[in-house]
């Protein structure tokens, strides 16, 4: 049943959009989880805000912009599949799905300059993905009064969000490169469900709803970024990422039907709605190390989720506990140049906690993956990624459990004049 608001944030009977009756369902607000840009990056864990060096820096860190020598155009391409299993008082549903998708598209352009450099850039990366499925359905622990003896719920999402970012890097010493980057975020949901509850305590009642949603997105955000190289093995890298504050309009239809209920009737709402949410700071530093043929690197990202606001902080309404955690997200990267060959190997691993805090976390977020690059006469460059993701949760009093695996596949080219 839609329970949990706009934008499935766990706040009963507010809005319309990322509404799921199961707390565990509520949990992945995409707005929350990034889908990664660039075929390198991801194939080295993205941990990338020290390494960036090419128009994907637009995204990970814009004082990479600095490092661009020669006219560059570049296109990703992405496929996702993922298996979402749920269990349900020990019945067990999975649904998969897969999409195949345009990456990001990026222009990077190098201005003549008698010393440092001056770099702007134009692009739009497909930030977030909104498609999922998701499945339960089962009986019951037993005959509890006005808890259901059976429960079945379908939700199918689809849509994203696209961030058209222009960037403008320069060199304020030798060492010391700084950039900054406006986004405009927009998107849009589709979300279709289907819910179906008995019960036989203390009367014999059946409960459907279904509903569909559509809406869309969009807001500003401001990301600033430095980059220094103390050393010639060494860099260092930081970047912020400002609030943005998203607007959502869109339409939402209901029809909840009461069968064999006393005082049975059909309730049927449809309405327009415009919400916000605001999203908090983000803060990234990283440390590469460069050695001939080899880059090693580490990054940490900050978020307080507990900032994220809709209507105000979100707290329990009981306890009073923020529902969203301060998350630190930490990612390691590796690529190796082979030498006499113009291939280079990479492979990554990252651990991104999971902010809502409601339920158990039995497995937190991690992933590992793997990439490869192969540079073509000089001026076009090919890399390929993979990266696998899963987590574990679950609610014991609710008899609900999860576990969410994920795979990604990107392409990359790049062109440079």
């Amino acid at each position: 049943m839609k329970t949990t608001g706009i934008f499935g944030i766990g706040i009963a009977g507010v809005g319309s959009l990322f509404f799921l009756a199961s707390p565990l369902a509520a949990e992945e607000i995409q707005l929350v989880n990034c889908l990664g840009v660039g075929a390198r990056a991801m194939g080295m864990g993205s941990a990338y805000v020290a390494v960036a060096e090419d128009a994907t820096a637009l995204y990970y860190n814009p004082a990479g912009l600095a490092k661009i020598l020669r006219i560059e155009v570049s296109a990703d391409f992405l496929h996702q599949s993922a298996e979402n299993s749920l269990d349900f008082f020990g019945s067990s549903k999975t649904t998969d799905l897969g999409k195949t998708s345009l990456g990001g598209l990026r222009v990077a352009y190098p201005f003549p300059t008698y010393r440092g450099s001056l770099v702007a850039a134009l692009g739009v990366e497909r930030v977030r993905s909104f498609d999922s499925d998701f499945w339960y359905a089962g009986f019951t622990s037993g005959d509890v009064p006005e808890v259901a003896d059976y429960e079945e719920e379908a939700i199918a999402r689809s849509g994203g969000m696209h961030a058209w970012s222009l960037g403008l890097a320069f060199d304020a010493s030798r060492d010391v490169s700084l950039g900054a980057t406006i986004r405009y975020w927009r998107g849009e949901l589709n979300e279709e469900g289907d819910y179906v509850a008995t019960y036989a305590s203390p009367f014999t009642c059946d409960v459907t709803e279904t509903w569909n949603t559509h809406a869309d997105f969009s807001g500003w955000q401001f990301t600033m970024g430095a980059l220094l190289n103390p050393s010639p093995y060494v860099r260092l890298g930081g970047k912020i990422d400002f609030p943005v504050t998203l607007t959502a309009d869109g339409d939402d239809y209901s029809r909840l039907e009461f069968t064999d209920c006393p005082g049975a009737e059909v309730i049927v709402e449809d309405f327009l709605f415009e919400d916000e949410i605001r999203m908090p700071f983000s803060f990234s530093g990283g440390i590469a190390l460069t050695p001939p043929n080899l880059i090693l690197a580490f990054d940490a990202r900050y978020t307080d989720w507990t900032e994220l606001e809709y209507a105000g902080r979100l707290r329990d309404p009981v306890t009073r506990r923020f529902e969203y955690d301060a998350t630190t997200d930490l990612l390691f990267g590796a690529e190796v140049l082979l030498p006499r060959y113009p291939v280079r190997l990479r492979g990554g691993y990252s651990i991104e906690p999971i902010a809502y805090n409601k339920g158990e976390i039995d497995k937190d977020r991690a992933s590992w993956s793997a990439g490869v690059g192969v540079l073509i006469d000089r001026v076009l460059t090919i890399d390929a990624a993979y990266v696998r993701s899963s987590f574990e949760r679950s609610m014991p009093d609710n008899g609900l459990a999860q576990e969410l695996t994920e795979s990604k596949v990107y392409v990359s080219l790049a062109y440079r004049m």
